[in-house]
């Protein structure tokens, strides 16, 4: 996989919001027309990271150098003003290619580990889901139905999920559910229950293979 997180190559990596608009291509010996290589994505911080420093002149490095007084973290942490200093660069730039993607079509978006406590992540997803017909929604929480229940469960039994102690954009998806909305699925489960849950595609390309291949001729001492 190639990750593309918004910062350069360069021998100092600089976040700049332009890095999520390029991709990566195999450069032709003839013609022009682009070969892109697969696996490449994309990843949002939107809270920042621990290896993100701000330089005193305001641009944002990968480094884990701890020197304050020239490099200060880039990291909202949990606290009141978290709100506001998520509309500050880098932060809103994250926010806005993540709002972006999910007006695409043909999206699919899997939330697991968030309990949409957070209004300024929980708002563009369902305004996504308000107005992108093309959205898939998946939620993945283990305190749906209680696990001593899960046993004797009926075909209705999403009907019957607690959604008393959910924050109010959760449970404004799971009302969605309880409508018959066809986009959205819940799965009562831990994160490596869906893990377990995600089919493995095996379509490689010719290039993986043959670079398979190779590593299984380099593992074998002759």
């Amino acid at each position: 996989m190639i990750l593309v997180d918004g910062f350069s190559h360069s021998a100092e990596q600089r976040f700049n919001r332009d890095h999520f608009r390029h991709d990566i291509v195999r450069r032709p010996t003839s013609g022009t027309k682009a070969d892109y290589i697969d696996g490449v994505f994309h990843l949002y911080k939107m809270h920042g990271s621990v290896d993100w420093r701000r330089r005193p002149d305001g641009i944002v490095i990968r480094s884990r150098a701890t020197d304050a007084k020239t490099l200060k973290p880039v990291l909202i942490y949990p606290r009141s003003t978290k709100y506001q200093e998520a509309f500050e660069t880098p932060y809103l730039d994250m926010f806005a290619a993540f709002q972006s993607a999910l007006r695409e079509p043909d999206t699919t978006v899997i939330v697991s580990g968030f309990g949409f406590a957070d209004d300024h992540i929980s708002s563009p997803i369902w305004s996504a889901l308000e107005s992108n017909l093309g959205l898939r929604f998946i939620m993945v929480d283990p305190s749906y139905i209680p696990a001593k229940e899960l046993d004797s469960i009926d075909p209705d039994h999403l009907m019957k999920a607690n959604i008393a102690g959910q924050k109010p954009y959760q449970k404004k998806i799971m009302r969605l559910v309880r409508e018959g909305d066809p986009r959205i699925t819940v799965l009562n489960g831990r994160f490596e229950d869906l893990v377990d849950a995600i089919p493995a595609l095996t379509g490689d390309t010719d290039r993986q293979r043959l670079e398979i291949r190779l590593d299984n001729i380099r593992g074998v001492v002759p």
